[in-house]
């Protein structure tokens, strides 16, 4: 479900040529993703491939030239926009962005564990990511950490409305009846992630480049390396905002927690890490997760029902044992 008309394919094809001096022969759709604001394909040449990406809103160049930076000073990991004619990292195309890239063969950290190796890798590049210094043309780009409560207080809204408003739709009855269950536990989430965004507000805690979405699926994977993918959610903010993924059930269930942390760091290093700061990050990152959902199931009846169900899954994954949830209670203990 996207939040934008369907592209003219032709019409994009054409315009990719022109810009980038090429000679596409064709576009293949990519169902990669839930973002509702970007739509990918794989595009074809005769003798190359191309992974085009076009995004509507809540686009910032920062997630094109921060990356590339990254790819200039030698990080092997990232995957960098290709420029257009004109040099540019991106171009216009309707009401959209676009952005052209290598196309690399592989999948997601999903679909396969990463290998000691990769974990090992996965670590030493984050470390030098949260090492990288600033320019002065790039920091004004930078959103900043702010332990904002507006996922908190959308999740509690939600958890009012349960209580008196009747949903029709199946699916949303569904999601209602797991939400009044979880009831208790949900305003636990969000009044505890209340306490530690005020604990973190007044500690003076050091920002670095996070890419803050690392889950398992913006881990590309080939035979033998990993890619970092997606950057549209960087932020200065405390190193916790990434490392909170580690560990946090959320970068797929092929080993545990706790050998995730052990091959990770074996790559990143030794460092002090904020507990604090990891468990408010990890009880953020379900509220958001649980909010965003919550929009989609209670507040629309749009997208088919298979695609509803699994979403409404995803919500309950998250109250699965060993899942997400006591995962943040573990980094709060």
């Amino acid at each position: 479900m996207f939040n934008f008309p369907e592209p003219n394919l032709i019409q994009l094809q054409q315009a990719v040529n022109n810009q980038y001096a090429l000679d596409l022969t064709g576009l293949e759709p990519l169902n990669l993703g839930a973002d509702p604001n970007t739509v990918l394909f794989l595009a074809r040449s005769k003798d190359h491939a191309y992974f085009l990406k076009l995004r509507s809103a809540n686009f910032t160049p920062l997630s094109l030239c921060f990356p590339k930076l990254l790819k200039d000073q030698g990080l092997k990991q990232i995957i960098a926009p290709l420029p257009t004619q004109k040099g540019e990292l991106y171009t216009h195309f309707d009401v959209y962005k676009l952005m052209l890239f290598p196309f690399i063969e592989g999948i997601s950290a999903y679909q396969q564990a990463l290998s000691p190796k990769q974990w090992q890798s996965f670590g030493s590049t984050l470390r030098k990511i949260h090492g990288t210094s600033i320019a002065a043309d790039l920091e004004p780009l930078f959103p900043k950490e702010t332990f904002s409560a507006e996922w908190r207080n959308l999740v509690r809204d939600f958890l009012e409305r349960i209580q008196v408003e009747a949903f029709s739709e199946k699916i949303a009855q569904k999601t209602a009846e797991l939400l009044l269950k979880e009831h208790t536990q949900l305003s636990r989430l969000v009044q505890r992630a209340d306490e530690l965004a005020l604990e973190l507000t007044n500690q003076a805690l050091t920002l670095v480049p996070c890419h803050a979405d690392l889950h398992a699926g913006n881990l590309h994977l080939t035979k033998d390396r990993f890619y970092l993918v997606d950057w549209d959610t960087l932020i200065l903010a405390p190193k916790e905002r990434d490392l909170m993924f580690i560990g946090g059930a959320l970068l797929g269930s092929h080993v545990s927690p706790e050998e995730e942390k052990q091959m990770f760091y074996q790559g990143y290093g030794e460092t002090t890490i904020v507990q604090p700061a990891l468990a408010y990050f990890r009880y953020e990152r379900i509220i958001q997760d649980i909010a965003v959902y919550c929009q989609e199931l209670l507040e629309s009846n749009e997208g088919t029902e298979e695609d509803r169900a699994q979403s409404l899954n995803y919500l309950a994954s998250n109250f699965f044992p060993g899942s997400t949830i006591d995962q943040a209670y573990a980094a709060d203990n």
